[in-house]
């Protein structure tokens, strides 16, 4: 059986690295971007090679753009793949 794949997408490099290496411990296959225009072009090319990501996991807050885009890419383009946004940024009332 195949680990399931999947690519994180944040700006903060520390932040980046650290989650993907703890991933990676969790044996999943790990792929990541830093920006928007990375994230959808990895995931456009995943989707057409016929081994698309199980799971995209992006952060909210994406220097000038945001996950929101990447999210509306994939459902879409990709709506098989799941989507999860994640913040560092959020309250009860957002």
């Amino acid at each position: 059986m195949s680990k399931a794949s999947l690519i994180l997408i944040d700006d903060d490099r520390h932040v980046l690295d650290s989650m993907a290496g703890w991933l990676r411990e969790q044996d999943y296959q790990v792929d990541t971007a830093s920006a928007v225009g990375e994230a959808v072009s990895k995931i456009d090319k995943s989707a057409t090679s016929g081994k698309p990501y199980d799971l995209v996991l992006a952060d909210v807050r994406l220097g000038d753009r945001d996950g929101f885009e990447i999210l509306a890419h994939c459902r879409s383009n990709h709506p098989a793949i799941t989507v999860t946004l994640i913040t560092g940024y959020g309250t009860v009332e957002t």
